[in-house]
């Protein structure tokens, strides 16, 4: 038995609204992304977020290389941390603001325990006396 509804519509028009709905929804797609990118691109920008400047040149440039290698001659390791070195002469140098950002402050090594400068402890007393020496400095540490 034939179905009513669909029998009283006519074949051709039932194509024909479906044609219409799909290149309606195709229009929509396609519409949608391009007024968000003009409404988008035409917008002030917010203020302090439009700045230029000229490129600083500096001809005092200096390459710190942290290393790990193992002496082939003794098996000894050797650990060169030439940039944890700066970090502690810039702390003693810094006069009015330190602001430290590092990700591990904990003595955490991996599954091999091995015999490791205790890098957290020792940037942690710096802070600690270069406050105690100048206690007007402002120290700011993210993790």
């Amino acid at each position: 038995m034939k179905n009513k509804r669909c029998s009283s519509f006519p074949r051709h028009k039932l194509i024909f609204v479906k044609l219409c709905v799909l290149c309606a929804s195709v229009v929509i797609c396609i519409m949608i992304p391009i007024a968000c990118y003009l409404l988008q691109s035409n917008k002030p920008e917010l203020p302090g977020t439009n700045t230029s400047c000229t490129i600083p040149v500096s001809n005092h440039i200096q390459l710190l290389i942290d290393s790990t290698a193992i002496d082939p001659q003794s098996g000894k390791r050797i650990i060169c941390q030439e940039n944890f070195d700066k970090v502690l002469t810039m702390i003693k140098g810094a006069r009015r603001w330190i602001f430290v950002d590092f990700f591990l402050w904990n003595q955490w090594q991996g599954s091999i325990p091995s015999d490791n400068r205790k890098l957290s402890k020792e940037l942690a007393e710096a802070l600690i006396q270069k406050k105690q020496d100048c206690p007007k400095i402002n120290i700011l540490v993210l993790t």
